[in-house]
């Protein structure tokens, strides 16, 4: 799971009065995915059922059903509403319905939509509860990316729960009250809208090298690799030899402290950017990665070795090869860069 925005209302506390839970996936079995036929109920916990598993008789949990992902009725928009003004928190679970053999499936195999954003009016639902004053945390079930500027600025919360399986609901459920800390990233870049799918984050610097779109940023909603968690990290101590051969491998280490509230992971990116070379090459490019467990206050220094290979291009004659010249070691969101000379 990716925890994609989170205005400090997750994790979400004990002892809250009234937990309102809604949406067309809030009770169903959407979080099995396309590959799978309708279980028996007792095969699936869906989200609703994992979030009455964390609540005792302290909290209030009221549920709307949404019957229909594409149509949401006018009466059912009535009812979340009126919840929605008496409640402290509204978990509301939206998204996609890849069922198979569900009549009403909005999308998979067969089913391709014309648009990234929630399909049908699950906005207008979400709008409506953003009115109501209550907080709104979103949970995306889906298998294809969901992309809403709505959303993004007006939601609470977003945890992107994609389809999670038939213990999704207590997975998604255990995650919004920080029993887990999410540390899940992004494994594609998120565009505004179906307009903007030049969206990728290995692109040619020329990609972007001039102009823009109208009336819209070219910035994606969210990039490749991007994910929140309910701790902090520090990056330090970055180690890199300052020169290497075209023939060598390169071996850096980095120091990273939790430095937050909670034990958490943190996943550690490292790309690398050709900075000149014969023929272009990508802004930068994922070479290894790695996730680690640190719990509050604890601090682990980790060390990655970068093949040779991962510094190769293919040259105009289409033959692998390293080319002497500057690389830049960058990583993940903290964009620590340090710059490598390779020599002949």
């Amino acid at each position: 799971m990716v925890l994609l925005k989170n205005n400090g209302v997750l994790p979400l506390k004990q002892g809250v009065e009234r937990i309102l839970v809604t949406g067309p996936n809030a009770d169903h079995q959407a979080l099995l995915g396309e590959w799978a036929r309708v279980q028996p109920d007792n095969n699936v916990i869906t989200v609703l059922e994992g979030i009455n598993q964390q609540y005792g008789a302290a909290s209030t949990i009221e549920h709307v059903a949404i019957a229909r992902h594409e149509l949401i009725s006018a009466a059912e928009l009535s009812a979340v509403s009126q919840s929605a003004e008496q409640a402290d928190v509204v978990i509301a679970v939206m998204g996609e319905n890849s069922l198979r053999f569900d009549a009403n499936k909005t999308s998979a195999e067969n089913v391709d939509r014309p648009t990234l954003d929630l399909v049908g009016n699950q906005i207008e639902l979400l709008k409506n509860i953003k009115a109501s004053g209550a907080k709104l945390v979103v949970v995306l079930v889906n298998g294809g990316p969901i992309a809403s500027e709505w959303l993004t600025e007006n939601a609470d919360a977003i945890l992107e729960a994609w389809e999670p399986g038939m213990y999704g609901g207590q997975a998604i459920a255990e995650t919004l009250v920080g029993k887990v800390n999410p540390a899940g990233r992004l494994p594609i870049t998120v565009p505004r809208s179906v307009g903007h799918l030049q969206s990728f984050y290995n692109h040619k610097p020329s990609a972007f090298h001039r102009g823009g779109f109208y009336l819209s940023s070219r910035k994606p909603l969210y990039y490749f690799g991007y994910g929140l968690s309910y701790t902090t990290f520090d990056y330090r101590n970055l180690t890199v030899p300052e020169t290497m051969t075209t023939k060598d491998s390169l071996t850096m280490t980095v120091d990273i402290k939790n430095t937050g509230e909670m034990d958490g992971d943190e996943v550690v990116l490292i790309y690398i950017n050709d900075k000149v070379s014969t023929v272009t090459t990508p802004v930068r490019k994922l070479v290894a990665f790695k996730r680690i467990h640190l719990k509050r206050g604890e601090q682990q220094t980790v060390s990655f070795t970068i093949d040779n290979k991962d510094f190769e291009l293919l040259d105009r004659h289409m033959k692998p090869v390293v080319e002497p010249g500057e690389f830049e070691i960058i990583i993940g969101d903290h964009v620590k860069v340090a710059t490598v000379i390779a020599q002949d």
